[in-house]
Parts: structure tokens; sequence; C-alpha cells
């Protein structure tokens, strides 16, 4: 038996403490090699299992330090840091905490050496924790405190809740993630391919407002806004199926589909699709309220509604009416950036804290009421669309049409 089957039969014997079946590899090296072959493999194992005892309590020895050394930096009654040979944070006691209005696991440090070669930033350049993309835009747009709600409409939709204390829903139909706030929470509901589909009807069967704006004229989906504004609310009774209200534990979509409309060209015309796809947006946005109103108890007084949507006043304004609250539209709608900068400006000291960055930067566009004729329409509507939803939905599980997403193992 060569030295490498040896070392090999030694190192699967060795796996044996964490994985008992490692048994069979113990008892080829005996049929293969003898009473060397188990002596060497009883040796290696030997030495494994002692030098892993070293090592758990080297790690003990680790973490006693790393706590005494704490509590010493704790101890003063001055700013304490400790930094590696690159300069970055390895500890910092509570009072650096308080100056910079982080936590310890959000002060990373500054730009390195080698960093700063690579971008020309300078290494005085503090490296802090941000967030998610949604978490961020709804720093951006003021969304830092208990309580607060929004919406972030592009390609797909997020209903953003804040909350101090996450419960989580035992049913498992919506998700719970750290807010870039620190000490808050966020219910997360999304909806699929609100904006997605927006951009395949425009393409499909808007080439005249596509040809309008190539040549000079207003923007393609405002102009197919302005003439939905002409439409009632609530489309005639049109609804149409794209995404369904968040189900994490089972997340599918039933087949793409418009439904309740009549070969009535006066009334449903282009204009009408357009209004029924904006509805059906803030439908799945209220079933996404109500759902983190059931897991919370808690309904927001009001939603910043944000991201591209948001540009239309339309769509605002059927936001308001179909969840019954207000809407307001911050100046700067595509907020990430903007919310990434306002962690910077924190940790740097140009604010106090995420409730001083947002008062003093987060302006506002405009605001929307709830039409109390519109509303009671679409109460009536959202019921109408939960039930036909749940038969298409039914038609795609059956198979007879094709899910328009779902996800993997459901």
């Amino acid at each position: 038996m060569g030295i490498f089957d040896l070392l090999t039969a030694a190192a699967s014997a060795t796996t044996a403490i964490e994985r008992p079946s490692s048994y069979n590899a113990v008892v080829a090296a005996v049929t293969a090699g003898g009473l060397l072959a188990v002596i060497l493999i009883l040796l290696l194992v030997f030495v494994i299992v002692k030098n892993r005892r070293r090592i758990h309590e080297a790690n003990e020895y680790t973490e006693f330090y790393k706590n005494a050394m704490q509590a010493f930096l704790d101890a003063g009654k001055s700013m304490a840091f400790l930094k590696d040979e690159n300069f970055n944070y390895l500890m910092v006691n509570h009072i650096f905490e308080k100056r910079y209005n982080r936590t310890r696991a959000e002060i990373i440090g500054r730009v390195s050496a080698d960093c700063a070669a690579l971008t020309g930033l300078s290494t005085e350049t503090l490296v802090v924790s941000g967030g998610g993309d949604a978490q961020l835009g709804c720093v951006g747009v003021g969304a830092v405190a208990d309580g607060q709600a929004a919406v972030l409409g592009g390609s797909f939709w997020q209903y953003e809740f804040n909350t101090a204390v996450p419960v989580m829903d035992p049913k498992c139909r919506v998700r719970v993630n750290c807010h870039a706030v620190p000490g808050v929470f966020q219910y997360e509901a999304i909806a699929f391919f609100p904006g997605l589909v927006m951009r395949w009807f425009r393409d499909a069967f808007c080439q005249e407002e596509k040809r309008v704006e190539a040549e000079g004229g207003p923007d393609a989906y405002m102009q197919l806004a302005e003439g939905a504004s002409k439409i009632p609310a609530g489309s005639h009774g049109m609804m149409c199926a794209f995404s369904d209200v968040m189900n994490y534990i089972a997340w599918k979509h039933a087949a793409p589909t418009f439904s309740n409309f009549s070969l009535d060209a006066e009334k449903f015309n282009k204009y009408t699709f357009f209004r029924s796809l904006m509805e059906n947006a803030a439908l799945v946005t209220r079933g996404h309220l109500q759902l983190v109103e059931e897991v919370t108890g808690r309904r927001p007084e009001g939603i910043v509604f944000a991201n591209g949507a948001s540009k239309s006043p339309v769509w605002s304004q059927i936001m308001a009416d179909v969840l019954g609250l207000t809407v307001r539209v911050p100046e700067v709608k595509e907020a990430t950036a903007l919310g990434a900068a306002l962690c910077a400006g924190v940790a740097a000291g140009v604010y106090d804290n995420m409730e001083d960055a947002v008062r003093r930067t987060v302006r506002w566009d405009a605001s929307y009421e709830p039409v109390t004729e519109n509303r009671k329409v679409y109460d009536d509507l959202y019921d109408k669309w939960r039930a036909m939803y749940g038969a298409q939905l039914k038609l795609a599980d059956e198979g007879v049409t094709a899910h328009m997403w779902r996800a993997p193992g459901v």
C-alpha cells in the first residue's frame, strides 16, 4: 500500500468524528494495508483530535481576551478604539459608537492604501455599512421610523413597512428584513413585474405613442396615462391578473389575463387596458398592506410612493384611492443612492442620526388624498379581483394555463 493510499484512508477515517459513515474507510484500510495501516491511522486520528482540542481551547482563550479588551476600552471616559496594521477598526468603545451614531458592527473602517491606489479615494474616507436596495431606497424617501411605510414602484413593486418589533407570520407569507436603520426591521411584500408589464404593453400595442415620443413629443407612458385618466375608476369593471399577493411559502402567479371586458371599442380601448394595469398593481399593493396588517395588527397612516411609477400623477391618485390612504411622492424618486449617501453622512457626523438626515434632506413633490367615490368603486373591485385571481391561479395549478412565474420546487 503506497503512502498516498495510507494518507487518503487516514483522512477519510478521521472524518468519522463528524460522519460515522466514514468507518468504511477504516475497514478498507485494514483490508488493504494490514496492521501498519491501522497503527498509522490511529496515530493520525490521535494527533487530529488533540489538535482540535487545542484549537477549541485557543478559541476560548481568544474569546476571553477579546471580551477583556472590549471591557478595557469601554471602561474609559473618552473615545477609544483598536485598529489593525491597515488602520481598519477592530474594536471601538461605546463612546465612539455614540459619537458616530453607529453600532460596532456598522463601523467598518477607512479606505485601505491598496483601495486608495485603485480608486483615488483618500485613506481617510470612512467605510460604513449601508443596506439592501429597497432599504436604502426607504432611507432616501424618509421612511426610517417605526410605523412608516413605502411602496417602491419599479420593475417589481416592493411594499415596505417599518417595525421596531418584528413578529413572524406563522403562515410564512411575507418576509422580514433588517432595515438600513439600526433597531428597525421591515416587512417586505413584493409584486412581480408591474413595471415590466407596462413596458410589454407599450412595446406591443402603443407604436403611435412611441413614434410621438421619438419625434420629440411627450413620453409614451405619460401619453397613455393621460388617456387612462379619462377612463372611470374601475375601468368599466375590467380586471387583469399578473402578480398575485405575496405568499412566500408557495410563491407563484397565474397566467397573465385580462378579464370582464366587452367588444365595445369606445369603452374598452388601449387606455382602458392601460388603466386596468395601473389599477392591478395598486390592488396587489392593497393585498400586501392587508397581509402585513393581519400579521402585525398595524396599518400605516400614509404611504410614500417612489421610483418610476410615482412619476405618474394618475397612478399616484389610483394608489391613494385603492389604498384609502394619503400618498406622498418625494422629489427624489429614484432614491437608493441618496439613501446610501445619507448613511455615510450619519457615520461621518454630518447628521446626528437617520431622522435628522431625512428631516434635512427629503423634500416632497406632491401629495394625493383618496377620492371617496373612487374608493367605494375599488372596495368592490378588490373583492372581485381576489375571486377572479383565485380562479385563474387554480387553472394554472391544474396545468390548463401556464404560471407567469413560479418559484423552484413549488
